[in-house]
């Protein structure tokens, strides 16, 4: 864990400068992390893209921890794969990373990479549901059981909110709507809870995207970088982004964010990102290099491990985010 700051100097510099680090979300561009040429450097570049919560680009050691094991993957990969690819007309292959969810929205809308690493909820709600580029390979498998329970509501720790439908009209920070615990659950969830209550269609609180989970909370605490005060925050339990927040806020440890968790729903069990294919152009005409490319990463444990994974993993959290999925993409 890097070193937490503690000097209450620190605090207010911290807070003088955060105006500028969360004003406006900023759309990251795909990072190339390395490009590999076999011996047969003529044809098709095979391209894979890796998922990277944003938080985890900011801790310094988690993000070179993250890149090494990258750098151990590719050279397994090459070694196991390099004659299977060239043998399917592949001359090299190009490794991306994507740490921002409108960057992983879009590739997982219009398919330009052959294996894509993706937000199980981004896989659940794409924007153009008549063009389904990508197909489940495998199934990231966590090193502990998720379960939606992980995906809660925040408020400050003085807030008077007391039950979710509270927030009704509320300003709520949400990392994305395409993001499984930086939003979605607990939108759903919201709007399913307000159309019960009889208040209408339309969307059933005010939104202000944010960046990365550290963002949100950020913006919930401070209110800087905001036109009027967020209310909420529809986050993560835990995670990376509360140790960014907490040292940008001077603090010691992550408990002593001023913030409370709202209520925490019953959980669901929750599948793992799932490691897209594009059915089109990989799938459908290499099925043999499909399954040599499954049995591969099933080998692996870098970055993640992999497991084997069917739709009926997918069915609960697909009806939790049912009523999401007949709204207009940007709605709310």
């Amino acid at each position: 864990m890097p070193r937490p700051f503690n000097s209450k100097g620190i605090l207010f510099a911290s807070l003088s400068i955060l105006v500028a680090l969360i004003g406006v979300p900023v759309r990251s561009e795909v990072k190339d992390f390395s490009l590999s040429t076999f011996e047969a450097s003529q044809g098709e570049r095979f391209r894979i893209a890796f998922w990277q919560d944003p938080d985890l680009s900011r801790l310094e050691f988690t993000h070179e921890s993250f890149q090494e094991k990258l750098r151990r993957f590719e050279r397994d990969f090459i070694l196991a794969m390099e004659g299977p690819l060239v043998e399917a007309g592949f001359g090299d292959i190009k490794i991306s990373i994507i740490d921002d969810y409108e960057n992983l929205l879009e590739e997982r809308t219009f398919g330009n990479f052959h294996l894509l690493h993706c937000d199980v909820a981004t896989y659940l709600l794409p924007k153009n549901e008549s063009f389904e580029p990508y197909t489940v390979l495998l199934e990231e498998t966590p090193s502990e059981p998720l379960t939606s329970s992980h995906a809660v509501i925040w408020v400050t720790a003085e807030s008077t909110y007391q039950e979710p439908q509270d927030l009704f009209g509320a300003r709520v920070a949400i990392v994305d709507p395409y993001s499984l615990f930086g939003g979605t659950i607990q939108w759903a969830r919201l709007w399913k809870a307000v159309g019960r209550l009889g208040l209408g269609e339309g969307p059933p609180f005010e939104t202000v995207k944010t960046g990365a989970v550290s963002e949100g909370i950020l913006r919930l605490v401070t209110g800087l970088g905001t036109e009027s005060p967020i209310q909420a925050a529809f986050l993560p339990a835990d995670g990376a982004g509360f140790q960014v927040a907490a040292q940008m806020l001077g603090l010691k440890r992550t408990e002593d964010l001023p913030i409370r968790i709202l209520r925490k729903p019953a959980g669901i069990p929750i599948p793992g990102n799932p490691l897209l294919i594009d059915r089109y152009r990989l799938a459908e005409p290499y099925p043999g290099l499909t399954q040599q490319l499954g049995d591969f990463f099933e080998s692996q444990k870098l970055p993640w491990s992999w497991k084997r994974s069917d739709d009926k993993r997918f069915e609960p959290l697909l009806q939790t985010l049912s009523p999401l999925r007949t709204l207009e993409a940007e709605t709310p």
